[in-house]
C-alpha cells in the first residue's frame, strides 16, 4: 500500500503475504525481495516487472516469497471441517540467513465457536542459517469441537525446484 504506482496495477495481487499471483497478464508486476515461480522455481528478484512462464496449465503468474510457509492438505470432495489430519509445510528457505513464523489456524469449519473463541493456533518457525534450513512445528493452542491430532510432514524447496 506504501508504494503508489501499485495503484494502477491491474490483475496482479497479494494472496497473503508470500503469494503473488498474476491473472491473465503477460506480465506480473513484483514487489521487493526474493520470490520464486511456483511451477518452475526460477528466481526472480523485484521490484520488476516479470514475464511468467506461461504453460497449459498457466495462463499468469503464481510466485512465493523466500522465506514462506505454505500448509498444504490432501485433496478432498468436501470440505466439513476445518482441520485435516495431515498437513504437509512447504518450505522456500530464506536467501541467505532469516526466520519465518507462521500462524496455523484451525477451528470445526462448520459452526461459529470461533467466534467464543473456539479455535487453535499452532506456531510454525523456519530458519535458514548458513544455507540449511529447519523448521520447528509448536504445540497446538487452544481447541475446538472434533479437534484430532495433526501429523505434520515438511518439503523443503530447492532452489531452482518448481511445483
Amino acid at each position: 500500500p506504501e508504494v503508489c504506482e501499485y495503484d494502477d496495477v491491474k490483475g496482479t495481487y497479494l494472496l497473503g503475504r508470500d503469494l503473488l499471483v498474476s491473472a491473465f497478464e503477460p506480465e506480473t508486476v513484483v514487489p521487493p525481495g526474493v520470490w520464486y515461480e511456483w511451477a518452475t522455481g526460477r528466481k526472480v528478484v523485484g521490484p520488476c516487472r516479470d514475464k511468467p512462464t506461461m504453460n497449459g496449465l498457466w495462463s499468469g503468474g503464481l510466485y512465493v516469497r523466500a522465506g514462506a510457509i505454505i500448509p498444504t492438505w490432501p485433496d478432498v470432495s468436501h470440505c466439513a471441517k476445518g482441520w485435516n489430519e495431515k498437513v504437509e509445510l512447504l518450505v522456500w528457505p530464506h536467501e541467505g540467513d532469516g526466520e519465518t513464523r507462521f500462524s496455523l489456524y484451525e477451528d470445526d469449519g462448520v459452526g461459529l465457536g470461533y467466534l467464543k473463541g473456539e479455535s487453535a493456533r499452532t506456531e510454525i518457525v523456519a530458519t535458514t542459517r548458513g544455507g540449511k534450513t529447519s523448521v520447528t512445528v509448536g504445540e497446538r493452542r487452544g481447541s475446538f469441537a472434533g479437534a484430532g491430532k495433526v501429523d505434520f510432514t515438511v518439503q523443503i524447496i530447492k532452489k531452482g525446484q518448481g511445483l
